[in-house]
């Protein structure tokens, strides 16, 4: 498990964004690969809105 505080990661997902979209935004980010068990994020925007992004890789 890792434990990340991001600022500028160059994002371009919103509060809106799918987790999908989130997803892949992420793993590409940081070059992970698909075969990851489990990916759980929170992201706290600018206003303090909180989003979180869960999905167990089977």
């Amino acid at each position: 498990m890792f434990h990340y505080t991001f600022f500028g990661l160059g994002k371009t997902f919103t509060k809106e964004s799918t987790d999908e979209e989130v997803i892949q935004e992420v793993t590409k980010a940081f070059d992970l690969k698909d075969d990851y068990q489990e990916f759980d994020l929170e992201v706290v925007f600018e206003d303090g809105t909180k989003k979180e992004h869960k999905l167990i890789n089977k």
